[in-house]
């Protein structure tokens, strides 16, 4: 996935050719002008957005829903009606050809990356295979459409997160899990196993992520004699320790606690603030300043 847009609501000013052509031309900013090619379902497609991607060197094939404007009138939902299986029909301007072909049911094709004639493709049917003469704006798209649907395939096998109403936090297990199918699909194009081998299954692939971030972060807490050793502290080094403000809750302050001291209600006397290098909870002031001068006498 190499594009993403967040859907607020609609837009302040109406978009003069539609959402379909605003979203295609947005998404695809970044790539106009370099000779790609783009796929899109007939919810985005137009005769104009056809055009204007052609216009800034940038091909696409779509399906297309036969009362767009601009579409050919002879090729209208009247004439997919009267259809035979395996009808097929071309109208071209230029680059941009509009096929409308009757396989079980009517399909209608706009394209400027292929030519107005019939391929050949093998079905499956009962007793053996059959060759079966296609439309080549039709083989084109069956062939390279799909890969938003491959991604969201890979991101079904293995849930991460939880369901949310809060719409932030479905965005943040959303983009997790989409940068792992990513980080997958690049690991297989990366590794590129011999025909005979089988590369790192989705799952494998995951778990070895996991161990990796699991190895990374883990470490033993040290105790407080062998942080300030580690550090290098003496009487000498005062600033290497500072009294900040430590990450989590509040935990009971570990002077306050050798001198058993409480609250009013009996607990322990806890605080926010220590010294990150100790990794203690520091009462700040006189508990902070007893606990270092103690540690440094012991070095």
């Amino acid at each position: 996935m190499l594009e993403f847009d967040v859907y607020l609501g609609r837009v302040g000013t109406p978009t003069p050719h539609g959402v379909g052509y605003h979203v295609i031309m947005n998404l695809a900013q970044r790539f106009l002008n370099k000779g790609h090619h783009l796929y899109f379902d007939n919810f985005f497609s137009s005769v104009k957005l056809a055009q204007d991607l052609e216009k800034q060197k940038t091909f696409c094939c779509s399906t297309i829903r036969l009362n767009r404007l601009g579409w050919p009138a002879e090729l209208n939902a009247a004439k997919a009606k009267k259809m035979r299986p395996g009808d097929v029909h071309f109208r071209q301007d230029g680059n941009m050809v509009a096929t409308l072909w009757k396989d079980k049911r009517p399909v209608a094709v706009l394209s400027t990356n292929s030519q107005a004639k019939m391929g050949k493709k093998e079905r499956k049917i009962p007793g053996g295979k059959k060759e079966v003469a296609i439309p080549e704006t039709v083989l084109a798209y069956n062939k390279s459409m799909g890969g938003v649907d491959f991604a969201d395939q890979h991101a079904s096998y293995y849930n991460v997160g939880r369901p949310s109403v809060r719409w932030w936090r479905y965005i943040c297990w959303w983009l997790l899990q989409t940068s792992m199918v990513n980080a997958f699909i690049l690991w297989k194009e990366c590794q590129r196993p011999a025909p005979s081998q089988k590369g790192l299954r989705h799952l494998d692939f995951r778990l070895a992520v996991l161990r990796a971030l699991c190895k990374g972060n883990v470490s033993r807490k040290l105790r407080p004699t062998e942080a300030v050793a580690q550090a290098g502290v003496t009487d000498s080094n005062p600033l290497t320790h500072k009294d900040i403000r430590m990450p989590g809750r509040k935990r009971d302050c570990v002077m306050c606690g050798e001198k058993h001291m409480k609250t009013v209600k009996g607990y322990g006397v806890q605080t926010v603030y220590g010294c990150i290098i100790c990794n203690v909870h520091l009462c700040k002031g006189m508990c902070f300043a007893e606990f270092h001068h103690k540690l440094a006498n012991s070095i």
